[in-house]
């Protein structure tokens, strides 16, 4: 649980990078930062066998792009500041 919140955490922290670097098209860059996450996500950490591998999966792969989307639009809010 610890590693999936840290982990969204740094995935926000992605989009919202992605989108300051770019200076346009917040949502664009933050969504191509979160499927680079997903990415090397999958391919990094073995798929787990534990009675609750099903759930975990959804919750952890599922919300990067939802995470990453979200650092993409706290990036564009902030350009408007």
């Amino acid at each position: 649980m610890t590693s999936m919140l840290l982990g969204g955490a740094c995935t926000v922290l992605g989009g919202f990078t992605a989108g300051r670097l770019a200076r346009h098209s917040f949502l664009t860059h933050a969504l191509a930062a979160g499927l680079l996450s997903l990415v090397v996500g999958l391919l990094i950490f073995p798929p787990d066998d534990g009675p609750y591998a099903g759930i975990v999966a959804l919750l952890g792969y599922g919300s990067h792009l939802p995470l990453a989307a979200l650092g993409g639009r706290l990036a564009a809010r902030y350009r408007k500041a």
